[in-house]
Parts: C-alpha cells; sequence; structure tokens
C-alpha cells in the first residue's frame, strides 16, 4: 500500500515538473516573440524614417526644378498639393506639399519700418473675424506683445510677462519671433475653437518681413486683404487664377475691384517656404515628417529650416 501511495506521489510530482517546465517553455517562446517583433517593429520604423528622407529629398528636387523654370508660383504646378503615392517593396509613400507664404505669417506683426506690423494686424483681425466670429476684441495687440522684445503690454488687449506668470503653470512671454504656429495656443485669450479656426491659415515663417503669395492664398486669406471687396469679386478673381497664375502684383490689384488694404510691396506672386508632408506606411509602422523648407533664388541651395513628426 505504502509503495503503490509512494508511486501515485512520484506521478504526480513528475507531472508538476513537467507543467512547469512547458509553462517555462511556453514563457521563453513568448518572450522570443516579442523581442523579435521589437526589434522588426524598429527596423520598420527605421527604414520608414529613411523612405520619408527621400520624400523629403524628391520634393526637394522638385522645387530646385520648379524654381529654374519658372519665376511664378501657382497651384497648378507640378510641386503643388497631394501627389501620387509611391509604392517601394512594402512600404507606401505619400507626398504633399504646400506653400506657406500662402498663409498668414504671424510673425509679420513684429515687422519693422512702413506701418507693416500696424497692416498685418488690421489685416489678422479681419482674417479672425471672417473665420471666428465670437473672437475677443484684441487678440492681435497680445500676439504683438509675444513677438515684440519689451516687456511694456500694448493697450487695450495687451499681455506680457506678468500677465502669463499669474496662469497654472505658469509661464513667460516668448517676446521673441514664434518658432511654429501652434505656439499661437500660449499666447493670451487664444483658446482651442479660436485656434482650429485660424490654424490652417497660419504660418510662422522664420522672417517677419515676407510676402503673401497671392497665387496660393486661399479665399479666406484675400479676403484679409481687403476691408471692402465683396466675397463675389474675390471669387471671380480666383476664377482668373485658375485659369493662369498673376505673373505680377499688379496684374492681381487690376483683377480686384477695390484697392487693396496691403502695401502691394508686401504682395508676391512667388514664394520661398514651403511645407512638406511625407506620411510612410510600412508594416506595422506609420511615420508622419513634416519638414519647412527655405527655397532661395537660384543657384544657392534649398535648405531644411526644421523637421517635426507632428504637425507644425
Amino acid at each position: 500500500m505504502s509503495s503503490r501511495r509512494e508511486r501515485g506521489v512520484a506521478l504526480i510530482t513528475a507531472l508538476l515538473v513537467v507543467a512547469l517546465a512547458a509553462t517555462a517553455a511556453t514563457e521563453m517562446i513568448w518572450r522570443e516573440h516579442l523581442a523579435i517583433r521589437r526589434t522588426q517593429n524598429v527596423i520598420a520604423r527605421d527604414q520608414a524614417w529613411l523612405y520619408a528622407q527621400a520624400a523629403e529629398a524628391v520634393a526637394i528636387v522638385l522645387l530646385d526644378n520648379d524654381r529654374r523654370s519658372s519665376r511664378v508660383d501657382g497651384l497648378g504646378e507640378r510641386w503643388a498639393g497631394i501627389l501620387p503615392p509611391i509604392e517601394v517593396d512594402a512600404a507606401e509613400i505619400r507626398l504633399a506639399i504646400s506653400d506657406l507664404q500662402g498663409r498668414f505669417n504671424l510673425n509679420v506683426l513684429a515687422a519693422t519700418g512702413e506701418g507693416r506690423a500696424q497692416a498685418a494686424a488690421q489685416q489678422f483681425r479681419r482674417l479672425l473675424a471672417s473665420l471666428h466670429p465670437a473672437y475677443t476684441t484684441g487678440l492681435e495687440a497680445a500676439l504683438a506683445d509675444w513677438l515684440d522684445a519689451d516687456l511694456q503690454p500694448r493697450f487695450p488687449g495687451g499681455a506680457e510677462g506678468d500677465v502669463y506668470s499669474r496662469l497654472d503653470p505658469p509661464y513667460g512671454a516668448a517676446n521673441q519671433l514664434m518658432f511654429v504656429p501652434s505656439e499661437l495656443r500660449m499666447v493670451a485669450g487664444i483658446d482651442a475653437a479660436t485656434y482650429r479656426a485660424l490654424g490652417p491659415f497660419l504660418t510662422a515663417l522664420p522672417e517677419s518681413a515676407t510676402t503673401l503669395n497671392v497665387n496660393t492664398a486661399p479665399l479666406v486669406v484675400l479676403r484679409s486683404l481687403v476691408a471692402t471687396t465683396s466675397a463675389q469679386g474675390l471669387e471671380a478673381a480666383l476664377a482668373l487664377r485658375q485659369k493662369k497664375p498673376w505673373d505680377s502684383v499688379e496684374a492681381f490689384l487690376q483683377a480686384l475691384p477695390a484697392a487693396t488694404a496691403i502695401e502691394p510691396q508686401w504682395l508676391g506672386v512667388a514664394s520661398e517656404y514651403f511645407l512638406v508632408h511625407a506620411s510612410v506606411s510600412l508594416d506595422r509602422a506609420r511615420l508622419s515628417l513634416y519638414s519647412v523648407l527655405h527655397r532661395p533664388p537660384p543657384p544657392a541651395p534649398i535648405q531644411v529650416v526644421y523637421r517635426s513628426l507632428t504637425r507644425p
């Protein structure tokens, strides 16, 4: 009887050892599988990054070829908009190029001389009123205070460090040009709704004296240029632009039924700053690269101002 009991205990012990070994082996296999997947994901991510940089290089070539063949930039050119997707092995690459000088440059509010900043503030006010009618009066003053180097708030509506130091968490006014347009969310009075309305029409270029390209600016931005021109008049002007981009600022002004409130020297028909969006899908990896390019007149090289994995 005792011998039978001992054999039973030995059998249960053996089964327990086998079960523990099987569990350990399963755990090891699972850990190995996870390690392999992590390695595959890292490799795919690195490959996606290289593909995105290659797409950026393609954009540079397109923009370089364009500046050598044309002195006018319009929406009908080869570089403009979303290009057809490219498939390389298992990767799908999408590329889109947009003209940043077709948007309102927030840093123009810090421009000096010839009343440029004052005219820009009026333009910003009209843009804001058309996109977000419930806006708070004086936002352009708070924005100008954010950009200028002094610590003296404008009146009315200005905001300097004393306003931001009372927030939770506190921070200071930048007192310098904006790096990205999303920085606008930190300016006093700019709430999420206001930024959502304005965001697609804004940029923050590293210069405060850039011109607005009337060939690529959307209707709402063109409307902010003038105080009296009707939407119908602007739409008629845009219809002309669709057929053929304006080859000069004078041609644009002649197409409007009323004079623009912006001086002609602050407008243009060509651009130097562009936003490149390269998106890559490779296995489980998804990557978006946003690059701001500066394209000076030839033969100067096209330079990358900055890159970001999130929309600027």
